[in-house]
C-alpha cells in the first residue's frame, strides 16, 4: 500500500510540485559554495538532477537566486569597444591602453636587452677564439 502512496516521477500529474526536492534545491541555490556561480549553471545543474522547470523557478525565487542574478549583471562593467592601440594583458591590471611613454619604454627595454644578450655573445666568442689560438 506504501507504494500507491508514492508516486515515481513519471506518473506525477505535469503541475504538480514536489516540495522536498524543491526544499533541496533552495538549500543547494542558498550554499555559499555555489551561490557566485552563474544563474544558468545552477539552473542546469538542477535540470540533470531530476527537477521541472517549474520547480527550478519556485526554489530560485524563493532563494531569491532571480536578484543576485540581477545584481551581479548590475556589478558587470559594461563591454568596452575593441581599440586600436597597444593593450596590456598584465592580470593586475586587466587591458589597459598604453600611452605614447609607455610604448617608447618597451621599445627602449628590449632594445637594452638585446644589447646585453649580443654583447654577453660576443665576449663568449672572443674568449673562444682566443683559447682556440693559444
Amino acid at each position: 500500500m506504501a507504494a500507491a502512496v508514492e508516486t515515481p516521477v513519471a506518473q506525477q500529474p505535469e503541475g504538480a510540485v514536489r516540495e522536498e526536492m524543491v526544499q533541496t534545491a533552495i538549500k543547494f541555490l542558498e550554499n555559499p559554495n555555489v551561490i557566485n556561480t552563474p544563474l544558468a549553471q545552477k539552473q542546469n545543474f538542477l535540470r540533470r538532477k531530476g527537477l521541472t522547470d517549474n520547480e527550478i523557478q519556485i526554489a530560485c525565487d524563493k532563494s531569491g537566486a532571480y536578484t543576485r542574478h540581477e545584481e551581479q549583471q548590475r556589478r558587470l562593467p559594461p563591454s568596452l569597444p575593441p581599440s586600436m592601440g597597444t593593450v596590456c594583458n598584465h592580470p593586475m591590471y586587466g587591458q589597459m591602453q598604453l600611452s605614447w611613454f609607455d610604448r617608447v619604454r618597451e621599445i627602449l627595454h628590449n632594445i637594452a636587452i638585446l644589447s646585453i644578450v649580443a654583447y654577453v655573445i660576443q665576449k663568449f666568442y672572443q674568449v673562444c677564439t682566443t683559447l682556440k689560438i693559444k
